[in-house]
């Protein structure tokens, strides 16, 4: 069987990686006895003798002097950590007896290190220098490794006072390095163990990303999308980072130009970490404290892209970033605290796959003080932490997805029994209709004819409030609304026909003025609920009615064992594309005018013309009002001042005296720029100025 993608995948990297360190093979043969045996690995640590240099102009000449007289104090750790500095450091190792004629590499544990420096003495007490940089390309550098690393040989002979080789170290950032002496085979095992320990980091992250990317297209949840972003992100920056962009793909070039790629890419991770832990943590627009935090996150995350690109000092832009990324730890940590005593189960998860990432850093800082063997393992301990802190992230949000759609299919199993529990059951004024006394009468096929009112009242932009919410808070939320209307309907005579999730409809069979007073009602329902929403954070709801009157037929329908009660009508339909226009022209409660002719005193309510109104599915135009008692206070005002305006530009406008028409019209908009019904007539007055419409033309509007 041929081998799976994935295991290819892993192959080649390895291949890739591992084909850099072959020609250090060939010279194992180089390797001796003595002081040095075949496969010597030896870390310099704590017996290294080091001297600052802060103007950078010691020569190695004084340094050994000053080693010979006892005046160099020792390292004292495993690695000599400097932090942000322009200092030239110097290090004295001694050379042990038996050390000559050993042909040695010197290389380091940071791949960043500006400069790397090696005098070794000849026997006539001469220096010969050595110099290695990370800014090389790596098709020219002597040692085929990522780190600085410089291949030197010891004189067979040299004069017993001199049995020390000098070496500096440079940055442009941070130093933060170990030091090791090995012949051709231990810098072998050293790039190989290199190499299984990042070739296993990024098959791990890769297998993070494509797996979750194979998630995201069946969930399409937008959490799953912000992990791989991010993800992406931190693989490219972890790529960059350990050199395997320019090692693998561009040897050619400079190591100096990750001076701005790897700020970049690290802008990238941090920016698309805060929005992914925003969004994992559950914060959303309600939350008047943690939003703005992890948004403020995201935003600092954004500034190191400024600030690579701003000329400052790499020092000072890579200390930047660290700081970020520290106090990105610090803040995500504790609002995700903040989550979980707010309740939110998953935040635990979250803060757990942080305690991967501060285990590795505890791990470094161990080895770093000697506590741990000096092992590639012990030195990757950070870059592993990360890559647990991801492989729990993935955790967490297939622990919380399916969690969610635990909670979904309760919710699901709720509404199931709550539907068998009323699907039996129909309104008692729709028994009362068919002339029956009791649910138990009702049979299959019974019907009667009447002329009532129809409402129809929809929740606008419903799918974009639920996607904010978990299916419970849904379920909670339109429960509160129905609440809150479903009386007010009930108050003045009607009664719900059926309830279809945001929306319903509702019969009134007494007279429109009933249907219409309810509609204000509700609305003032509406703006009660909003007044509570605002105060816990939450964005304000709108809602849409459309009423019509016309001649109805309820009835039962459906087989021997579901009978269902329903209405069958053109009049239901147009009352549902009447609601349906409340979008178009931002209102909030439309009438046709047959239920506006039903009204006892339209005087008794504050209302205006639209228009006659061709909607989808009919052929003939619709008289539709638009009556504002419901709406705000402010929104009444300027209706109420802009409605004999409105009236005498809908008169010109379908008396074809455009330019008047557009004159009126525009006179409100400058009241009124929310007025989305003058908008519609200004636009197409103007239109009409400029492109005279035939002679059929009758002002019909067909809404789009």
């Amino acid at each position: 069987m041929p081998p799976s993608p994935r295991a290819m995948l892993v192959l080649a990297l390895l291949a890739a990686l591992s084909a850099q360190s072959l020609p250090l093979a060939a010279e194992a043969s180089a390797g001796g006895g003595g002081a040095f045996p075949e496969g010597c690995f030896r870390p310099l640590g704590p017996g290294l003798r080091v001297y600052e240099d802060p103007a950078g102009v010691a020569t190695p000449a004084e340094v050994l002097r000053m080693y010979g007289a006892g005046a160099l104090p020792s390292l004292g750790r495993a690695s000599l950590s400097a932090g942000y500095t322009s200092s030239t450091f110097w290090l004295v190792e001694p050379l042990p007896p038996g050390a000559e004629g050993e042909r040695l590499y010197l290389f380091t544990t940071d791949t960043g290190l500006y400069r790397l420096r090696l005098f070794v003495p000849g026997a006539d007490g001469s220096l010969e220098a050595y110099e290695g940089s990370y800014a090389q390309p790596y098709s020219r550098r002597a040692v085929p490794i990522a780190n600085p690393a410089l291949a030197f040989s010891i004189p067979e002979e040299m004069p017993p006072e001199d049995r020390a080789i000098v070496f500096s170290v440079r940055s442009d950032s941070s130093i933060h390095t170990s030091f090791v002496l090995a012949d051709a085979i231990g810098l072998y095992k050293f790039k190989l163990e290199r190499t299984v320990v990042l070739t296993s980091v990024f098959v791990v992250l890769i297998g993070l990303f494509l797996y979750n990317a194979f998630v995201l297209l069946f969930a399409k949840d937008r959490r799953y999308l912000s992990y791989i972003l991010y993800l992406g992100a931190y693989i490219l920056y972890l790529a960059d980072l350990h050199c395997l962009d320019f090692e693998l793909l561009f040897p050619g070039l400079p190591g100096s130009w990750t001076k701005t790629v790897s700020p970049l890419l690290g802008s990238a991770s941090l920016v698309l970490s805060a929005l992914f832990a925003k969004s994992f943590l559950g914060i959303g627009r309600e939350s008047k404290v943690l939003r703005p935090c992890m948004l403020a996150l995201a935003g600092l995350g954004g500034s190191l892209a400024a600030v690579s690109v701003s000329g400052l000092r790499y020092g000072l832009v890579s200390e930047y970033g660290n700081d970020l990324a520290s106090a990105f730890v610090v803040v995500v940590t504790v609002v995700a605290i903040a989550r979980i005593l707010q309740g939110y189960k998953p935040a635990a998860f979250f803060l757990l796959a942080n305690l991967g990432l501060v285990a590795g850093v505890l791990a470094y800082g161990l080895w770093e003080n000697g506590y741990l063997p000096n092992t590639v393992l012990a030195s990757s301990a950070t870059l592993l932490g990360q890559t647990l802190q991801l492989v729990l992230f993935s955790a967490s949000l297939a622990y919380r997805l399916g969690l969610e759609r635990r909670e979904r299919v309760s919710a699901q199993e709720a509404l199931l029994r709550q539907e068998e529990s009323f699907r039996r059951f129909v309104p008692l004024e729709f028994i009362e209709f068919l002339g029956k006394r009791d649910i138990g009468e009702i049979r299959l096929g019974q019907h009667v004819e009447k002329e009532m009112c129809v409402m129809f009242a929809d929740i606008r932009s419903f799918t974009s409030l639920s996607e904010a919410m978990t299916p419970r808070e849904t379920f909670d939320f339109i429960n509160d609304y129905l609440r809150r209307i479903v009386p007010t309907i009930k108050d003045y005579g009607g009664f719900i026909d059926k309830f279809m999730g945001d929306s319903i409809m509702a019969l009134f069979p007494n007279s429109a003025d009933d249907a219409l007073r309810a509609a204000i009602e509700m609305q003032g329902a509406i703006a009660s609920l909003n007044e509570e929403r605002a105060e816990r954070g939450a964005i304000p709801i709108r809602a849409g009615i459309g009423l019509h009157t016309g001649s109805l037929m309820l009835g039962i329908i459906g087989d021997a064992e579901r009978l269902e009660s329903t209405v069958l009508s053109d009049s239901v339909n147009l009352a549902s594309r009447v609601e349906k226009l409340n979008r178009f022209f931002g209102s909030s409660i439309l009438i046709t005018s047959a239920s506006f002719k039903d009204l006892q005193d339209p005087l008794e309510y504050r209302y205006r013309f639209l228009g006659r109104v061709k909607v989808k599915g009919k052929t003939e135009a619709a008289p539709i009002f638009e009556v504002f008692d419901g709406e705000p206070e402010a929104r009444r005002r300027l209706k109420l001042e802009t409605q004999r305006p409105f009236e005498q530009g809908l008169v010109a406008y379908l008396l074809r005296d455009f330019p008047r028409a557009r004159s009126f019209f525009s006179g409100i908009l400058r009241k009124d720029g929310d007025d989305r019904a003058a908008a519609y007539y200004y636009l197409h007055s103007k239109r009409a100025m400029e492109a005279e419409p035939g002679p059929g033309w009758d002002g019909t509007i067909e809404p789009a």
